[in-house]
């Protein structure tokens, strides 16, 4: 039996930061002063991170991984506080994430990478080998034999654009309500990732929302006819949320 959900209506926010104030251990984590946002079903936020800065401490955040000095962070109407790691446990169940860096498990092969998270949460085996295939037929284009390949090696002998799209398929492989995604089109040339995009708009459409960190050179990729909101980092410090439509 699969891990039981916190449970939401879809009016409600998928991520809900309130007045949250973090620090910083480098000048290259995103800083946030009161910072307050909604983030819903079908949402596409997309974060612009300067050449120096990093998302791993705000990730961890919006994890549950660490906590603000100040303010709140909850994921689906439920906050990360207490003890109730079950209940922590379920939520990231929910939370896919594609990592600036690997976060490849080096003695697994990357097919056991792939279905260990799934695995934790006791989803069936056939669910979990349906799910990877579909996926890795849907990401791969021209790359699908070297990915099914790319499934039965260890991560150091995969190479980095393979590597690239395994990371998607493990992000997306269990119904997500909320993506994580930290640069990622590192590696992947312009022919390469339309299938990303085509995924993300079907997954906004089944109700997800997107967290997309970028770097500037990225900017002129992301072509989503979907309405984008952009959150500016200005002087280190998470500032604004506008949106606007992107051409």
């Amino acid at each position: 039996m699969q891990a039981s959900h916190p449970t939401k209506t879809a009016l409600d926010p998928i991520l809900e930061l309130n007045k949250v104030r973090c620090g910083s251990h480098g000048v290259k984590s995103v800083r946030l002063q009161h910072f307050s946002a909604s983030i819903r079903s079908g949402d596409l936020v997309q974060v612009t991170l300067g050449k120096r800065q990093e998302s791993r401490e705000f990730v961890s955040l919006l994890l549950g991984l660490s906590f603000p000095i100040e303010g709140s962070i909850r994921f689906m109407g439920n906050d990360w506080l207490g003890t109730e790691y079950t209940r922590h446990f379920a939520m990231r169940s929910r939370i896919g994430r594609v990592f600036t860096g690997t976060a490849w498990m080096q003695n697994l092969t990357v097919g056991e990478n792939i279905q260990l998270p799934q695995l934790h949460h006791r989803v069936p085996r056939a669910t979990i080998r349906d799910n990877i295939e579909k996926w890795t037929t849907r990401l791969s284009g021209v790359h699908l034999d070297e990915v099914r390949s790319a499934l039965n090696k260890r991560p150091a002998f995969v190479d980095e654009t393979i590597l690239q799209i395994c990371q998607w398929i493990r992000a997306f492989t269990h119904q997500p309500r909320l993506v994580i995604l930290e640069r990622p089109l590192l590696s992947i040339s312009d022919e390469e990732f339309a299938g990303l995009f085509e995924a993300i708009h079907d997954l906004q459409s089944s109700g997800a929302a997107i967290v997309w960190f970028s770097s500037g050179g990225e900017d002129k990729m992301i072509r989503f006819e979907t309405s984008i909101r952009h959150w500016s980092i200005k002087e280190g410090i998470l500032a604004s949320d506008e949106e606007h439509r992107v051409a």
